[in-house]
């Protein structure tokens, strides 16, 4: 259930790019689909995370989360 979604769309360019840097990513093309598709999805799921609490820095996505 979402409670605030500020920080919701930082939360999720912030997973992102931290997939990309993580595989050292250099050309977004050359990511395969099933790649990119488990990028967005994770992306995904941290703003949804983000969204399930108050204000914007408390809900941020840390390593210590990472499952």
């Amino acid at each position: 259930m979402s409670c605030d979604t500020t920080g919701a769309g930082d939360s999720f360019i912030g997973a992102f790019l931290y997939c990309l840097l993580n595989d050292e990513v250099e050309d977004l093309e050359s990511v395969s689909d099933d790649t990119l598709r488990n990028y967005l999805d994770f992306a995904n799921a941290n703003a949804a995370n983000t969204t399930t609490k108050e204000g914007a820095l408390a809900a941020m996505f840390n390593m210590r989360m990472r499952p």
